[in-house]
């Protein structure tokens, strides 16, 4: 017979969920549940007054089970990005036991501020912290929460283990400040004149209009359902009929619907943006956290107008907070940092060397070859954008952490303005190309393509990633290895400069004299 389960599936027994939800403010809060399960802890949370829950699952059949119970938004929750969850109030875990410390920590990083984590592990995980990953789970505990040993706790549950089970309890400390999106929408559009720059009004129009007619659809995909239902309600079937939209495989109502479109159009909007070099991961989590909390203001052309307004009168706040972000992660990894974080001489605690580390960045791919590793992408992509406020360079012409690290053969950059393959292919198919069919660069045909497309100009290639081997990416220098650290320098020491400058001018303290 077909199980459905694999060797870390422990339900959580009713006891041990009320453990975990003493004290807990459960009426019309928004829950994440990483390790989800079959759902015990989420039907407790609904039957409470949780005003949404979302979760996390691996298991296809058990993902089935939970689409019905609240909103699946993805299965390996070590892929969550903070934006996904920006508006939650509490994490509540009952994770693998083990890699416990892992998920945890995962939880910590991405939780939005002022969110509570409430999660099970092994007793173990907490009382004997052999590992470095443990070591840092226990200085947040000391720092930001508590834990308890609630003993054998398992022994007569569903699945039965006579391990003594830790509960976790932490608390993400408020630091930035309120989201500055909140409270400057307008109301209703009346017919909108537009405004030329960053975006044609057409484009706007367009987008909100394919929002408004969507929304029609949906009302009358609704009103089919209620149509259908009284033709058949005299002869006994009234009643049963109804019509469920899905997205990602979980069926939405109305307000969930509008959301999810909302934050996709809002995506679409700032790609098409010449204002995308501003956006950090913190600004789209504000965005997202927006969408998701409001439940009146009207996806309008001036609101849109409005918001972009927004973003550009205040992306010197943004970028100043996303320096000192940037900071902070390089220098939190230096080798005597208090919170047990993988450590290096080579990164400094008082300024961003010109070599620094970060872990978890890389992984391998099933051909070998270096990948990358959960939540390592918005790291380098804000720290890029950063230097290219900096230094005025433009973001559009870079590639992404993501496509650098993945690129299979060869990228060329011509004085500075990244040409893809899809831009090869395209003279290729002008001049006649031979292979019928799309074709990548290599550093042969890279070399030959700038020379006859763009003579004179300077160039340079961006080499498929090797462990061990530097190569080479717009600001940085790197070298990947399999551990999954990657070593990062600056190839330009006036932007290394440029950088600890603008630093030590926000925060106010004087450089070192040996800079």
């Amino acid at each position: 017979m077909k199980t459905i389960f694999n060797s870390e599936f422990f339900p959580t027994p009713e006891a041990v969920i009320e453990d975990m939800l003493f004290g807990v403010d459960i009426q019309d809060k928004v829950f994440l549940e990483p390790s989800a399960g079959s759902g015990h802890i989420v039907e407790v949370l609904n039957e409470r007054g949780a005003k949404q829950v979302l979760a996390f699952e691996e298991l296809e059949d058990l993902r089935a089970i939970l689409s019905s119970k609240c909103k699946v938004i993805g299965e390996d929750f070590l892929q969550c990005k903070p934006e996904q969850i920006s508006h939650v109030h509490y994490i509540i875990m009952n994770p693998p036991f083990s890699n416990a410390d892992r998920h945890i920590l995962k939880a910590y990083e991405v939780a939005p501020e002022g969110c509570q984590i409430i999660a099970l592990c092994n007793w173990e995980t907490i009382h004997n912290s052999f590992s470095r990953n443990r070591r840092q789970l226990e200085v947040l505990i000391k720092e930001n929460g508590s834990s308890t040993n609630l003993g054998p706790v398992f022994s007569e549950a569903e699945r039965t283990t006579g391990i003594d089970i830790g509960l976790i309890k932490l608390i993400k400390p408020v630091i930035s400040d309120q989201t500055k999106f909140e409270g400057f929408y307008l109301d209703a559009d009346e017919e909108f004149g537009g405004q030329e720059g960053l975006l044609p009004y057409d484009e706007v129009r367009d987008i909100v209009m394919r929002y408004i007619g969507s929304l029609k659809e949906f009302d009358e995909f609704v009103e089919r359902a209620n149509r259908l239902d009284a033709y058949i309600k005299p002869i006994g079937m009234g009643g049963q009929i109804g019509i469920s939209l899905t997205h990602r495989k979980s069926t939405l109502d109305k307000e969930e619907f509008s959301k999810e479109l909302q934050k996709i159009s809002w995506e679409w909007i700032i790609g098409k943006l010449k204002i995308k070099k501003f956006v950090t991961s913190k600004v789209m989590e504000d965005i997202n956290k927006f969408v998701e909390q409001q439940t009146h203001i009207p996806f309008t052309q001036k609101n849109i107008y409005q918001m972009m307004d927004m973003i550009v009168q205040t992306r010197g706040q943004t970028m100043d907070k996303a320096i000192i972000e940037a900071f902070d992660k390089i220098t939190s990894y230096h080798d005597k940092n208090r919170y047990n974080l993988p450590g290096w001489k080579t990164n400094k605690h008082y300024l961003v060397g010109e070599t620094f580390i970060f872990p978890y960045m890389v992984k391998q791919s099933y051909h070998g070859h270096p990948e990358t590793e959960w939540s390592s992408d918005n790291k380098m992509d804000d720290i890029n954008k950063v230097l290219c406020y900096l230094t005025g360079k433009s973001w559009d012409s870079m590639l992404s952490y993501y496509n650098r690290i993945r690129t299979e053969n060869c990228y060329l950059s011509v004085e500075g303005t990244t040409i893809t393959d899809i831009i090869y292919n395209k003279a290729l198919n002008r001049s006649g190309n031979k292979y019928g069919s799309p074709t990548a660069f290599t550093e042969e045909s890279a070399k030959e393509f700038a020379e006859n497309y763009y003579p004179g100009k300077k160039y340079s290639l961006f080499k498929r990633p090797e462990w061990g081997q530097w190569c080479d990416w717009d600001f940085f220098e790197f070298k990947c290895y399999k551990k999954g650290t990657v070593h990062f320098k600056f190839k330009d020491r006036d932007v290394w400069a440029l950088f600890n400058q603008r630093v030590a001018k926000i925060k106010g303290f004087p450089l070192p004299e040996k800079f």
